[in-house]
């Protein structure tokens, strides 16, 4: 995550990594914090009043307690839904803070058959959690001369491809947004009408 929040840095963008990561008990421990878990009523999300430009992009590692175990084993399956069910609240919650949410998918491992990791699983859940954020990573499976020899340490070129899926389009984004916000404020005619929905030109 260092290496992520440096990357940020270097490009200029006041984008914040979330520091660390929030594991199944973390998550949890975060939902229950708040109104004794109870996540916004379908009511609330339709009302919000969100911003057309969010003014904070979270940045997120998620991992289960539990990386090793594989995805199809009863007490994996277990701490997944309820992991799912906890994501589900964390997400609609940052929604009405007007936040956008960026999940960073893990590495895929092949220590145990493709589509059984505990990595294979949690991108199964980040991937089938309704709405609430775009995730980042890598798409594929490294191959296995990249992953150690226990199949679970990407190698430093894999670390490198992987940090570069993650900053360069969330950095493309926040720049286009940037010069979005900077059009709409000092030359609106510029930008279709559309664009500049919420944001209030400067005074001459």
């Amino acid at each position: 995550m260092n290496a992520l929040q440096q990357k940020f840095s270097d490009a200029g963008t006041g984008i914040t990594v979330y520091p660390g990561v929030i594991d199944g008990t973390t998550l949890h421990q975060i939902v229950m914090s708040v109104n004794n878990g109870v996540g916004p009523t379908d009511d609330e999300l339709r009302n919000a009043k969100v911003p057309v430009v969010s003014s904070e992009w979270m940045i997120v590692n998620f991992q289960l307690d539990d990386m090793q175990t594989a995805s199809n084993d009863p007490a994996q399956i277990a701490a997944m839904d309820q992991f799912k069910k906890d994501l589900i609240v964390f997400q609609n919650r940052v929604y009405l803070e007007g936040k956008v949410l960026y999940k960073i998918l893990p590495i895929r491992t092949c220590d145990l058959p493709a589509g059984q990791t505990a990595a294979d699983g949690l991108i199964d859940v980040l991937q089938r959690v309704p709405g609430g954020g775009y995730l980042m990573g890598l798409s594929y499976a490294p191959d296995k001369s990249h992953m150690g020899a226990d199949c679970r340490t990407p190698d430093q070129a894999t670390q490198d491809a992987y940090v570069n899926a993650i900053v360069t389009p969330i950095v493309a984004s926040y720049n286009a947004v940037n010069q979005q916000v900077n059009d709409c404020k000092t030359h609106p005619e510029n930008r279709p009408a559309r664009d500049c929905i919420g944001i209030t030109p400067n005074t001459p």
